[in-house]
């Protein structure tokens, strides 16, 4: 089984975890070919945790683990974290394969999107 996990930070605010759940939900219509399973979650604040969907997925027989951070730049949960998650989870689970994608912040194409936006009501 093939599973994604769209890692974002979390959140006090409902309102702004709710963003990451429709914007998964979203990745999931389009992606749902490519995964088995396309699921939220996050580092702080927020349910579910990070490391608890990744030990979820895998038990639930994932094979493969695509992490795709939903982080602007590389602070510490990007350079840090995550990586240190991840390399646990690789020696606890050495049958199952994780991949970590790059960070929104620097994809290609990203400031072609964001000067769109901002052009869009000039």
């Amino acid at each position: 089984m093939k599973a994604l996990i769209i890692a974002a930070h979390g959140s006090r605010k409902k309102d702004a975890d709710l963003q990451i759940l429709e914007l998964t939900a979203r990745i999931r219509a389009r992606l749902q070919e490519c995964f088995d399973r396309i699921e939220p979650a996050f580092l702080q604040f927020s349910k579910p945790a990070l490391e608890h969907m990744l030990e979820e997925l895998v038990l639930a027989g994932a094979d493969r683990v695509v992490f795709f951070t939903f982080f602007i730049s590389s602070g510490s949960h990007i350079s840090s974290d995550i990586p240190k998650l991840i390399n646990g989870a690789r020696q606890k689970f050495p049958s199952t394969e994780f991949v970590l994608t790059r960070h929104l912040g620097i994809i290609e194409g990203l400031e072609e999107l964001i000067c769109r936006e901002i052009t869009a009501g000039l």
